[in-house]
């Protein structure tokens, strides 16, 4: 789990309606917005459906996510059938909606079956930031979004 004091106000404003109900309940499960009294510093995956519906997007941090450099394993699929998604042209871009700061320049390095790894995620600074990836393949065009609380 990701340090709870880290994302108590995030999660309080997912569940207020930041979102549909299946995806507050995603990112509040995958964020540890529960009622456990753990704390630590574990690696989550995290799944959601592209905003188009047509691709499903699983990304893992290497490593927590923090001010500085970050990497991802990114995991692409066909959401109406399940095949993976190789050959794709990924855009990376990190968005700080409370302060309209955002980075490019990541660098994206396809792994085969699906799997790509996205390297040089800048997160600046303190506070919520989305990894928004811009996914095109034939005639696939759809966006997958994960939100990262950075203490």
């Amino acid at each position: 789990m990701i340090l709870r004091r880290s994302t108590h106000a995030f999660c309080a404003r997912l569940a207020r309606g930041a979102g549909s109900a299946a995806c507050t309940f995603g990112l509040l499960a995958a964020l540890g917005c529960g009622s456990s009294s753990e704390e630590g510093s574990a690696i989550e995956s995290v799944t959601v459906s592209g905003a188009q519906g047509a691709l499903t997007c699983t990304a893992t941090p290497e490593a927590v996510p923090a001010q500085g450099m970050n990497a991802f394993s990114l995991l692409l699929s066909d959401k109406a059938t399940g095949a993976a998604l190789d050959g794709a042209t990924i855009e990376v871009t990190t968005w700080m909606p409370s302060m309209s700061h955002y980075t490019e320049g990541e660098q994206v390095m396809p792994m085969g079956d699906g799997a790509y790894h996205v390297e040089s995620v800048s997160l600046v600074m303190a506070g919520d930031w989305e990894v928004v990836y811009a996914i095109t393949s034939g005639s696939v065009n759809d966006t997958c979004t994960f939100q990262y609380p950075i203490p």
